[in-house]
């Protein structure tokens, strides 16, 4: 198998102090067909591309996570986007989720405050009216359209349930559930019940493992050993 240069996003021309840190790309996941994929970045944006003919196009850039603050800690939350996740294609809109926390801060962070957010990416036409009238006659008004474009809007957030950066997301097969993990804890949600999931934590004191990913297993294989 021999590998070769595709293609390279961003400016190669850039020097490492034209470079600033929220720019650093903290992962990245494409979805089951592999025609897209997206990019997670420390800023807390999430950049969605899509294959055309022989190469892949930006297609959309949206905020996922913004900072925030503990004041009852007195710690900052961070917005750095650490796991992807796409949904698998039924319609005409995509479907990712997107969990924050910082792996660097393992150690100084581990409030109740990593979420992870579904995102739904819908394509659509802007219409306006337009306003040319003819007062001396009884016109109808006519409808223009612009061209295509991206809208972006956050469907669930689910939150409260990782006291750790969370590391995975992965989809399970039923199209209904996902589990999302950190260091010491797997948890099982439902899409449509934010509020609630069911945990599976270590519960030791002094754990001596920790969790680095955790994957979805395909029921038609489950059996297969």
């Amino acid at each position: 198998m021999s590998w070769t240069f595709s293609q390279m996003f961003g400016d190669s021309s850039l020097s490492g102090d034209d470079l600033f840190d929220e720019d650093t790309l903290t992962c990245l996941e494409f979805n089951e067909d592999g025609d897209m994929f997206a990019v997670g970045d420390q800023a807390g944006r999430v950049s969605v591309y899509q294959q055309s003919i022989d190469s892949y196009a930006s297609l959309v850039q949206f905020q996922s996570h913004e900072p925030e603050f503990d004041f009852l800690k007195s710690e900052e939350i961070p917005e750095s986007i650490n796991a992807l996740q796409f949904l698998k294609r039924q319609s005409e809109s995509v479907f990712v989720l997107s969990a924050n926390g910082w792996f660097l801060e393992f150690f100084l962070s581990q409030s109740l405050d990593k979420t992870i957010k579904l995102w739904k990416i819908k394509q659509k036409r802007m219409a306006s009216v337009s306003d040319s009238m003819d007062l001396s006659r009884l016109s109808i008004p006519s409808v223009e359209f612009s061209d295509w474009i991206y809208s972006t809007s956050c469907r669930q957030v689910y939150f409260s349930a990782h006291e750790f950066p969370i590391s995975s997301l992965s989809l399970n097969t039923d199209n209904e559930t996902f589990i999302s993990s950190d260091y010491f804890r797997i948890n099982l949600w439902n899409f449509n019940a934010p509020q609630e999931c069911f945990s599976n934590h270590s519960g030791e004191s002094e754990p001596t493992q920790v969790i680095r990913y955790c994957t979805a297993q395909d029921r038609e294989f489950e059996n297969i050993k």
